[in-house]
């Protein structure tokens, strides 16, 4: 439902939003790397990523995000970062581990 003028007044202007919830990547990356093992996005997002109040602190697309970034050789200032992990396609989905 609009707003009126009058309650737009009583409104902060210029406020900024913290965006987002902050998970760090490379613990997810580590801990796929330390099984040995491969891994579908969401056993992942069940298994290994942090959990509050229950419920994952990322969705599957920032997981997928992650481990997508961690499968490609990507620029870190002046330097190349190597891929640590590698994705294959079965046919359903892809599953993420280290290369062979």
């Amino acid at each position: 439902m609009p707003i009126n003028a009058e309650q737009v007044k009583d409104m902060q202007v210029g406020v900024t939003v913290k965006a987002g919830r902050k998970v760090d990547g490379d613990k997810i990356v580590d801990a796929v790397v330390e099984t040995g093992q491969y891994w579908t996005v969401m056993e992942v997002l069940d298994k290994l990523v942090p959990k509050e109040k229950g419920k994952p602190k990322i969705r599957r697309f920032r997981t997928k995000k992650i481990l997508d970034r961690a499968c490609t050789d990507h620029k870190v200032g002046q330097s190349i970062v190597k891929a640590r992990l590698a994705r294959y396609w079965d046919g359903k989905r892809f599953h993420y581990g280290i290369p062979i």
